[in-house]
């Protein structure tokens, strides 16, 4: 093993370490002291604090900011809602991704609307479109040797997905017409359990994400060989986000 990956064997087991003593001491405390259980409380309430904010920081702020508005929604209606809602900001956030690579390489005008026809049809996109365009951009960069900017593309099993992506779409159509609620709290909250778990494992295969970082650019100053931007991080979903700098070799088009 090379040194970082040395540093990195150790941090997990130091991460794997704390977690068994916390949960021997949760253990403990529900035996012990189930009476007395503020003593602990407070410990496992800043775990999971951090557990939770650390997670929020592998997804780009809109993903991130619907993700936390499903765990505090007050009700199924809103939970439910915001699950479809979730899953259209997922959906048009990689296609945007997608389609801004796709769109740069360079091709003539015609030759992308022959290629990949559902770009069309983005003048007033329905959601049905989103996923049709999340599906073409996809298969074309499964099915061609380019390479894409989201790399982890390539490898990704959206067949395994089709069905779930036309589904999501379908229970929207059908749940929430007119953008607004036509069943009972009851039936939302049973539709919540059934499709949740679809769509957090389409999230955590998308984990990849992490892999990457959502910034806004700032002012660029010549640093040397480099050029200096200042950027924003949009990542997680705190409303005030943390600034820092990169470095180019190549001059960014702002």
């Amino acid at each position: 093993l090379v040194r970082s990956e040395i540093d990195e064997a150790l941090k997990i087991r130091q991460t794997t370490t704390a977690l068994d003593a916390l949960a021997l001491r949760g253990k403990q405390a529900l035996s012990e002291k189930l009476f007395k259980l503020g003593e602990v409380r407070g410990t496992f309430l800043k775990f999971s604090e951090n557990t939770e904010k650390a997670f929020y920081q592998t997804l780009p702020f809109p993903i991130a900011v619907v993700y936390r508005k499903i765990v505090n929604a007050p009700n199924s209606t809103q939970r439910f809602s915001l699950l479809i809602e979730l899953f259209e900001v997922i959906v048009r956030f990689i296609v945007l991704v997608l389609l801004a690579d796709y769109l740069n390489s360079p091709k003539e005008a015609e030759s992308v609307i022959q290629e990949i026809p559902d770009i069309g049809r983005l003048s007033a996109p329905s959601l049905g479109d989103w996923v049709s365009l999340f599906n073409s951009l996809s298969h074309h960069y499964m099915s061609t040797d380019s390479r894409p900017f989201l790399k982890e593309i390539k490898d990704f099993k959206f067949d395994r997905y089709a069905r779930t992506l036309r589904e999501f779409v379908n229970i929207r159509n059908d749940s929430l017409r007119g953008h607004g609620s036509t069943q009972t709290e009851a039936e939302y909250e049973i539709k919540f359990q059934e499709h949740s778990p679809k769509l957090y494992k389409l999230i955590d295969d998308l984990g990849f994400l992490a892999n990457y970082r959502l910034v806004k650019t700032g002012l660029m100053e010549k640093h040397g060989d480099f050029f200096k931007i200042s950027v924003q991080n949009l990542m997680g979903d705190y409303p005030h986000f943390t600034s820092d700098h990169v470095l180019l070799r190549t001059h960014l088009d702002q």
